[in-house]
């Protein structure tokens, strides 16, 4: 396949106050570093320019990048992705990976698991992604080349790509540099703390770890099915023996561990409570650690919500990771939230072994991030008062 690496570097960088592509990162411009990743991996490169272009040109000679030149970058940053598409289909590329200058510490790893997503599935959107949040570089396909440049720029690049939501392939990377910008000046110095090794890094902490994640036990009964989240709910004394049961079970398994984490709601603090007596050990609850946030909906019968919202409700059933009740969160962003909790977690914690007991889609959104997928529905679904144990397996 012909991929090209389209890098946006065309802006004026208002809010930055610096012209970004020419910021260092560990003593390289930023261009010069995104350039350097892109063609570690054979690609060729196109860098669309605008503001201070001139300043840029000897950069991209440097990096045998091709120019493309947007007259109308006063116009926003989609006015310099259309110039990319521009040149990407006049030089008949297949697909195109684009990323802004800003996110220059996306790494060769995760152009790679996007490039090989994208060989494999050449006419579908993928992103590389860290805890489930979307990031770059952002994997274009040919066949909407066409509709990119038409486009009049309403809601920038999303007023095409939200027509392919459901084509889209998420890709855990878990490398936080995907995400990564450099907008503000506080991000910047992020990021340069990143880059040096001041900031715990997910992927460096999961190896050599065995995970133990409990499903708190069975709560008290509702007198219909109902929508329970954050809502928070006491266990049951059936809940209280499940709890008990997964005590015993991690108790045999002889975890060497300091303490037992868990939410903040009481259905996991009253199971991590049996945990930590059965080992002999205190609980430290996070709230980072509770079920997904379902908003307005959270403790309101299953019944309820479809009858007044009822196209909402279909709605949720047909993305169930993506959908977003009202004032509540997605999957997505819960998983962002529990990678954000576990990056602190481990690097604060050295054990080798790690007992958590937390909530279902929790527990997903960890066994998603350790086999680098997104909340992860295809695993075993833990049931309430059970035990999985897991260790991280590197790709």
């Amino acid at each position: 396949m012909n991929i090209i690496a389209v890098i946006l570097a065309g802006g004026y960088s208002s809010r930055m106050g610096s012209f970004k592509p020419l910021l260092e990162l560990g003593g390289i411009p930023a261009l010069s570093r995104i350039c350097a990743a892109f063609s570690s991996l054979g690609l060729p490169l196109c860098v669309v320019t605008g503001h201070n272009a001139e300043a840029l040109r000897p950069l991209l000679a440097e990096a045998g990048a091709a120019e493309a030149y947007n007259p109308d970058f006063a116009g926003g940053m989609f006015t310099s992705i259309r110039a990319g598409v521009l040149h990407a289909r006049n030089t008949g590329a297949d697909g195109l990976l684009l990323c802004p200058v800003d996110c220059s510490l996306v790494s060769p790893d995760s152009v790679r698991l996007v490039l090989d997503t994208a060989e494999a599935f050449p006419d579908r959107f993928s992103v590389a992604c860290f805890g489930g949040k979307k990031g770059h570089p952002l994997y274009i396909p040919a066949k909407v080349f066409d509709e990119i440049i038409a486009h009049d720029g309403t809601n920038g690049l999303k007023g095409v790509t939200r027509r392919y939501n459901g084509e889209l392939i998420r890709i855990e990377t878990l490398d936080e540099g995907v995400l990564l910008d450099m907008d503000t000046s506080e991000s910047y110095e992020h990021m340069k703390n990143y880059l040096a090794g001041r900031v715990p890094r997910l992927a460096e902490l999961l190896p050599e770890r065995r995970f133990l994640l409990a499903r708190h036990g069975s709560t008290r009964p509702h007198r219909e099915k109902t929508f329970i989240g954050r809502h928070d709910v006491p266990l049951s004394e059936k809940g209280r023996e499940e709890a008990r049961g997964a005590a015993e079970l991690i108790k045999s398994l002889s975890p060497n561990c300091g303490r037992v984490y868990c939410s903040d709601l009481s259905r996991s603090i009253d199971s991590a409570e049996a945990i930590a007596a059965a080992l002999g050990l205190k609980i430290s609850p996070d709230p980072r650690l509770s079920e997904l946030s379902l908003g307005e909906w959270d403790g309101c019968a299953i019944s309820e919500i479809k009858r007044r919202f009822p196209a909402e409700y279909e709605e949720r059933g047909r993305d169930i990771l993506g959908y977003k009740t009202p004032g509540g969160e997605n999957f997505y962003e819960l998983q962002y939230r529990v990678a954000q909790c576990l990056t602190e977690l481990l690097a604060a914690d050295p054990s080798p072994d790690i007992v958590i007991c937390a909530h279902k889609g929790v527990i997903q959104s960890i066994l998603g991030l350790l086999g680098r997928k997104s909340p992860d529905f295809s695993a075993q679904t833990p049931a309430k008062g059970e035990v999985i144990v897991t260790r991280y397996t590197p790709i």
